[in-house]
């Protein structure tokens, strides 16, 4: 029997503690689930700008939809990554990037999409460090634990990926009645 989508992730995201703890530079990686098999995708270089990140992962989508013949039809994406995240109070206007705030917080963060059940997740672990070397990993979100907050998530590079697997599916579509 195939594993439900919540046991990928909850594998994924023990991959990722682990990754982040043993390693000093963790390298984000993308899952793609589809009806006949998974697909792991490493980023080995990851943008710092919106509009690059969108780019990427618009390609990547490009690219799940061409590998349609041996993963089947994409049923989930999980995505995990090192980030750095910021605490605004709610007085202030004007966020800072997260990567130049001095108070900023070394985290990886694991964000999913389940196509099948209409679900995304975000789930948040801060990296704590002793003398430069990374110790624990302490929870700060998992938004699966509030059904409410799983449905409203949305991840702009979600969106990208998705973007670009239909736009190639679209494509595949306008060839076909052409053909036929």
């Amino acid at each position: 029997m195939k594993p439900s989508f919540n046991e990928i992730l909850d594998n994924v995201v023990q991959s990722a503690k682990k990754n982040a703890i043993e390693h000093e530079q963790m390298t984000p990686f993308l899952f793609a689930i589809g009806t006949e098999q998974m697909a792991m995708i490493p980023i080995f270089e990851m943008p710092s700008e919106r509009e690059e990140k969108d780019e990427m992962f618009e390609k990547i989508g490009h690219e799940i939809a061409n590998q349609k013949g041996k993963i089947g039809t994409l049923q989930a994406v999980i995505f995990a990554t090192e980030a750095w995240m910021s605490s605004v109070p709610k007085t202030e206007k004007i966020l800072p990037r997260p990567s130049l705030d001095p108070k900023r917080k070394e985290i990886i963060t694991i964000i999913a999409l389940d196509l099948n059940n209409n679900m995304t997740s975000e789930i948040i672990y801060e990296i704590k460090r002793e003398k430069g070397k990374k110790t624990e990993l302490t929870e700060v979100m998992d938004n699966r634990k509030n059904p409410d907050n799983i449905k409203n998530f949305e991840s702009p590079l979600f969106i990208s990926l998705m973007k670009g697997y239909i736009t190639v599916g679209l494509q595949q579509t306008s060839k076909n009645k052409v053909i036929n």
